[in-house]
């Protein structure tokens, strides 16, 4: 069986892709992406500022969590104006609550987010040498893409075949609100784990 990954900036449709024909490098792909980043959930949010690695994602996360971070994205389904300005103004007051434990805890959060290392998967991909637009963002998509050559004498043409496919996941570089686009535990591919791919040739 042969395996391909590839991996897609989706914040500047940077993207870079390889055969993994080598045993080994797919159960080094396999490790690494089993050790993402997580989500961080609401609670721990209004708690700490989650992201402090530039101005922009730290003001966000600092000052207005709930607001920028939740509400924003869930106002446009609601089609009622008042449950439209009754949502933000609740927001908004919720931020301004939960404010005062956001200032106890930046200064720690940025030293802890400072001593942070890499995840496994990041260094993967810098140790591929691949372009630095690749790793601007705060989380990448993955796509495993898994297909058979030649089936053998006899075999089931259908059964074959039916194991080619692919499966898509989200894998955060460092730890962002669960309610990001980002959010890394999206899977898609039917009956089979993103990992399982990789661990069943390795």
């Amino acid at each position: 069986m042969s395996v391909h990954i590839k991996v897609t900036n989706r914040e500047n449709d940077f993207s870079w892709e390889k055969d993994l024909t080598a045993s080994r490098e797919r159960t080094q792909v396999h490790s690494s992406l089993s050790k993402g980043s997580q989500s961080a959930h609401l609670f721990k949010a209004c708690v700490y500022p989650i992201r402090t690695h530039n101005l922009l994602d730290f003001s966000k996360d600092f000052f207005l969590p709930h607001s920028v971070n939740h509400t924003i994205d869930f106002i446009g389904k609601v089609q009622n104006i008042a449950g439209k300005i009754f949502l933000m103004l609740a927001s908004l007051v919720f931020d301004i609550v939960t404010f005062p434990l956001r200032l106890l805890t930046f200064i720690p959060r940025i030293i802890s987010n400072s001593q942070q290392k890499p995840i496994p998967f990041y260094e993967y991909l810098k140790g591929q040498n691949v372009d630095p637009k690749l790793l601007e963002a705060n989380w990448v998509r993955v796509e495993l893409s898994w297909f058979t050559n030649q089936p053998p004498p006899g075999y089931d043409l259908f059964a074959y075949y039916a194991k080619s496919g692919s499966i898509k996941k989200n894998i955060n570089f460092i730890e962002l609100p669960d309610n990001d686009v980002n959010d890394s535990r999206g899977e898609i591919e039917e009956g089979r784990k993103f990992e399982d791919v990789i661990r069943s040739t390795a």
